[in-house]
């Protein structure tokens, strides 16, 4: 009976934690592309109704569109660059930290 329970709990938290997870990655693309809007409106000058479609296709080309979002994020926002890399590089930090990790475990379970 507690098994059951403590199996219907985790299943729970499992779902709760994959909707937070849904919103907060659908936030962080939400910023992105209003970083890269703006971008597009400070730095080369495009207008916002012709940059919305722009940012939305520079979203699926990975280093133009985060260098533009960059801009956006840093010139109109008044962002630090670390801020503005890390909204557009978050996958690759956490990649490096979660690999540093798995390496620091690896290396103690060895000993």
């Amino acid at each position: 009976m507690i098994e059951e329970f403590a199996h219907n709990a985790v299943e729970d938290c499992r779902g709760a934690l994959r909707i937070i997870g849904f919103i907060g990655y659908l936030l962080v693309g939400l910023l992105q592309i209003a970083a890269t809007i703006e971008g597009l409106n400070s730095w080369v000058g495009i207008p916002t109704i012709l940059a919305v479609p722009i940012a939305l296709f520079l979203g699926y080309l990975p280093l133009i569109g985060s260098v533009v979002g960059m801009v956006g994020a840093i010139e109109f926002w008044g962002w630090q660059w670390y801020w503005a890399a890390l909204l557009f590089f978050w996958p690759i930090v956490l990649l490096i930290v979660v690999g540093g990790f798995g390496a620091l475990f690896e290396a103690v379970r060895r000993r």
